[in-house]
């Protein structure tokens, strides 16, 4: 499930990874863009695209790894020296605690001026990687329960997260 869909660029690098899609956001304008995107990527057929506040349906739904990369607030979040649960909007943490009690697999977009601190609000072997570009770190992404890289392979890593930093691309996606 990707929570906070927005526009629909993770829902559809999911989906051109060729994996069924439950792509969740509460505002509709947003969620119709999400669904026009897809169509333009032609994976519309792969997601299920529903508007409602993710805490409210999250309950009715059956998946097994949740995607969350809740909104960080604009570009006003990186002025701040500390980023925290509480800045976001909504607030992510009691979904992630839900789906870490359930078993389900979590993966957690963070800003990276994200509070070391509250990271200890995960459990202590979450795992948190970066994204870079040549010069900085653009994003951290935490995984619970912490994924084997060394099973996974580093090189399936990268193009996992390649796919998913350039979920717009208009290149085949590189996820296989």
């Amino acid at each position: 499930m990707d929570a906070f869909c927005g526009i629909g660029g993770s829902a559809i690098a999911f989906a051109r990874c060729g994996k069924r899609v439950i792509a969740v956001d509460i505002d509709r304008d947003r969620l119709s863009m999400a669904k026009h995107n897809a169509e333009i990527y032609g994976v519309s057929k792969r997601i299920e695209f529903i508007h409602d506040d993710v805490i409210e349906a999250y309950p009715k739904l059956s998946f097994d790894a949740l995607h969350i990369d809740p909104p960080w607030g604009g570009p006003e979040y990186f002025k701040k020296a500390r980023f925290g649960w509480q800045d976001f909007s909504p607030n992510p943490l009691p979904l992630i605690r839900k789906a870490i009690s359930s078993g389900v697999a979590v993966a957690i977009g963070l800003p990276v001026n994200f509070s070391e601190d509250e990271l200890r609000e995960l459990p202590p072997d979450t795992i948190v990687r970066e994204s870079r570009d040549a010069t900085r770190v653009l994003f951290r992404t935490a995984y619970y329960p912490p994924v084997d890289w060394a099973r996974l392979g580093e090189a399936k890593f990268r193009r996992l997260r390649l796919a998913l930093s350039r979920n717009f691309s208009t290149t085949a996606p590189a996820c296989q």
